[in-house]
């Protein structure tokens, strides 16, 4: 489906992101934001370019925190927004919460999607 960024997914429950996240053997990068959060807007415009400068290395998933998947959100220990969780073969390997900065977040896509294998 192609949505306002490019290609989006359709999630089918709330439940959906976590059991891929399980079951999938490469890198994910999770983006769990609101949308009243104005240092959560800045994250997202670079969110974007960092979606499109890693393509084909991982799967890039944004969640909003609404009342339909905050048990989700909450689920996965996300406390703060806007918060990052990098995941390989099932494993978190880095964790941001809160994203303090764009350099921050930048920084950690690049060393654990771009750099690392």
């Amino acid at each position: 489906m192609r949505g306002r960024y490019g290609d989006v997914a359709v999630l089918r429950n709330i439940t959906e992101p976590l059991e891929l996240v399980e079951s999938y053997g490469g890198t994910i990068v999770l983006l769990f934001y609101g949308k009243r959060c104005y240092r959560c807007r800045d994250v997202l415009k670079l969110w974007n370019k960092l979606v499109k400068l890693c393509k084909g290395h991982a799967v890039f998933l944004a969640i909003p925190y609404t009342r339909h998947l905050r048990r989700m959100v909450e689920g996965v220990g996300v406390s703060k927004l806007p918060a990052l969780l990098i995941v390989k073969d099932g494993i978190i390997v880095k964790r941001i919460e809160p994203i303090r900065s764009a350099e921050e977040l930048e920084d950690a896509v690049i060393k654990h999607v771009l750099l690392v294998p």
